[in-house]
């Protein structure tokens, strides 16, 4: 069995800001008296003539109950369920684990860490799940017969027969699933073929329909950046000061880039084990480019980065770029590519068919990725059941059933599952 954790957005922040916020104070307080207690032992560095201090704090189960006595002063007249101590306390000790390791590294000074955003973490006899399958709710208690719902109906991911200890932030829920081995009969390896564009990503399986992530803030991040580094430029030049100004921006614009591609690379990998990508050459690309802003645009694609953070613990499958967009997905028949600044629909000569142009790309790259090639049967058995919520019409082709839907334009661009990391 392996654990994932896979993040949700709830409504419930009005109903359980003021438990968070009050949880943050317990665990600051736990900390507190945790470090209070901490002796300090002299001990010498490994082949060095220096020597530093070692904490070592109480962990016995008498020390913890007077812990726990003396947080309850506080917490009763909250009027809060008093399992939320016990959280808070296991919660201070992980903290100080981690803080101890990373001190004994070198990494961290002699400070006494500190919660400073608000979050709470669940503890198993807090939260239940409840509702028939597809219709979920996580039941958490906050007060003796008060509870706080939220709802998983609308999750991309299996719930599983168990699930760990979640973590509620004001607007977000971290939620721990316990699944099968990625590796042997436990669980077929699910495959997902991607569309890398500009400011969005598009993907596409049989078991979870069309996922569309969208990158505009990573897009922006390299624009705005851009812009203060260009006004830098015109004002300071090449001095010094203009030199240092323009390093912080680059390295800002650096770290930024780098955290959503972790971000989108994270979501990614929670959508499928083997991915299909464009393996797409940026240097050719953008020397066969004549215009100098899509040339612009290409240097801020952060693909490679991401197919890098993607294929660390995920196996990558690179596939030939050529006419994924052109190419219909359904009876394979390439027509002329067409401008996307004028029209998002790919719409067939052949067959018809008229579907999200990176949809359609998406649908290609997983043929290609399977070692497949269009068929209208297979699109027939296995697209239109994937794509039951939307995402592509029928027009101008006549239908083989009663089953075939048949859809306007302006309901055909609906993706499945919308993330913006």
């Amino acid at each position: 069995m392996s654990l994932r954790t896979y993040t949700l957005r709830h409504g419930q922040s009005a109903g359980i800001s003021d438990l968070l916020w009050d949880y943050r104070d317990a665990l600051n307080a736990a900390l507190t008296d945790i470090w209070a207690h901490t002796a300090w032992k002299k001990w010498k560095i490994p082949h060095k003539d220096q020597h530093r201090l070692y904490p070592r704090y109480p962990k016995d189960k008498q020390y913890r109950r007077e812990l726990r006595d003396r947080l309850m002063e506080n917490w009763r007249p909250l009027g809060w369920a008093t399992h939320w101590v016990d959280s808070a306390i296991n919660t201070a000790y992980s903290i100080m684990d981690s803080w101890k390791a990373n001190y004994k590294q070198g990494r961290r000074d002699r400070e006494k860490p500190v919660a400073r955003r608000p979050f709470a973490r669940v503890k198993q006899t807090l939260c239940k799940v409840e509702g028939d399958p597809g219709h979920e709710k996580l039941r958490i208690t906050t007060k003796p017969g008060i509870y706080a719902y939220i709802d998983l109906s609308k999750r991309w991911f299996t719930l599983g027969d168990k699930i760990g200890e979640p973590v509620i932030t004001p607007d977000r829920i971290h939620l721990p699933i316990h699944c099968p081995g990625d590796s042997g009969d436990e669980a077929p390896r699910r495959a997902i073929g991607w569309d890398m564009n500009q400011r969005t990503i598009d993907g596409w399986s049989p078991g979870t329909g069309w996922v569309r992530i969208n990158t505009s803030k990573l897009y922006t991040a390299h624009v705005s950046t851009f812009e203060k580094r260009r006004s830098i430029q015109g004002k300071l030049g090449n001095t010094k000061r203009g030199r240092k100004a323009l390093a912080k921006y680059r390295k800002r614009e650096r770290n930024r880039a780098t955290d959503l591609c972790r971000k989108v690379a994270k979501k990614m990998r929670q959508l499928g084990d083997r991915h299909g990508l464009e393996a797409i050459d940026l240097h050719q690309l953008i020397r066969a480019t004549g215009h100098r802003k899509t040339r612009r645009n290409l240097h801020r694609a952060d693909w490679r980065t991401i197919r890098g953070m993607l294929a660390e613990r995920r196996e990558v499958v690179d596939v030939d770029p050529r006419q994924t967009s052109e190419t219909c997905s359904r009876c394979g028949c390439t027509a002329k590519a067409q401008d996307p600044r004028r029209t998002r629909i790919h719409d067939c000569p052949k067959c018809g068919l008229a579907v999200d142009r990176d949809l359609n790309a998406a649908i290609n790259v997983y043929l290609k990725m399977e070692g497949l090639s269009p068929d209208p049967e297979w699109w027939r058995a296995t697209v239109i059941p994937s794509l039951s919520l939307g995402g592509f019409a029928l027009t101008g082709d006549e239908r083989n059933g009663t089953d075939e839907p048949e859809r306007p334009r302006h309901e055909a661009l609906t993706p499945q599952i919308l993330i913006a990391p």
